[in-house]
């Protein structure tokens, strides 16, 4: 499916960090594997950058997913106002610390070796 809800002209690091970013949430609220977590993402990037003839700048997209992860939480949490709410938030909160920070355990080590605190 395909949400045109943003459809918009502007960075393409918005998109890319959009879907990753609903990725990590989902995978940090149903515990999934980090190790399949990484290989998507890992795969999702080698696709979109064999398709494109511009290079994907690792901090900017960095601080998209970490910018969107805490969009989706608040989205998340203040739809249907699920019972764990604040659990959903807390995740999300520390999930953009951890992007920012370059240990994250779910999104791959060659992204986050251009996080911000390595510059």
């Amino acid at each position: 499916l395909v949400d045109w809800d943003t459809l918009s002209l502007g960075d393409p690091h918005y998109d890319i960090g959009r879907l990753i970013a609903h990725f990590l949430y989902l995978a940090g609220r149903k515990r999934l594997s980090t190790k399949a977590v990484r290989t998507c993402i890992n795969a999702l990037l080698e696709g979109y950058e064999g398709q494109i003839e511009w290079k994907i700048d690792r901090v900017c997209l960095l601080w998209h997913i970490a910018a969107q992860v805490l969009l989706r939480g608040k989205i998340s949490s203040l739809r249907k106002l699920p019972i764990d709410w604040q659990d959903h938030l807390e995740f999300v909160v520390a999930e953009a610390e951890w992007l920012l920070e370059g240990c994250s355990e779910y999104v791959p080590f060659s992204l986050l070796s251009q996080s911000f605190i390595s510059m």
